[in-house]
């Protein structure tokens, strides 16, 4: 079976329209708060799409659409969008960080430990917003 940032890698890679849901969906289609569950897989996804679009001379704000998934029934909705978004946007910074170059290096040389390395160093790094204020 084929994981979420492997579709969305050869997604790009035919240069075919395809759409997932941003949730962190365990079972079905159960609407969780993106990131809330699989924070390592939301970035690993968000890697896959800057380097397609990269690869292809895409834009990132306007070349592809983005839509999140939420329905919630406990949760105020409002306050789990906000999550959601919150959580997207940090993923897709951390990804924007990935020294490319030397992940490209490790890649050639299947170098898996400092391929994970530069992939640890990144979701490790505090990328929201509240952390840049003094």
């Amino acid at each position: 079976m084929q994981t979420l940032k492997q579709i969305v890698a050869l997604l790009l890679m035919e240069g075919k329209l395809g759409g997932f849901h941003f949730n962190d969906s365990k079972y079905s289609d159960d609407d969780l708060t993106v990131g809330s569950i699989k924070p390592y897989q939301l970035f690993l996804i968000f890697n896959e799409l800057i380097e397609g679009m990269d690869a292809r001379g895409m834009r990132h704000a306007t070349d592809l659409g983005w839509m999140i998934d939420a329905s919630h029934n406990i949760k105020d909705p409002l306050e789990d969008l906000l999550q959601s978004v919150e959580a997207i946007m940090i993923s897709y910074a951390q990804a924007l960080i990935v020294d490319r170059k030397k992940l490209s290096g490790a890649q050639n040389s299947n170098d898996v430990v400092t391929a994970q390395e530069i992939f640890a160093a990144c979701i490790r790094t505090d990328t929201r917003a509240d952390s840049c204020r003094s």
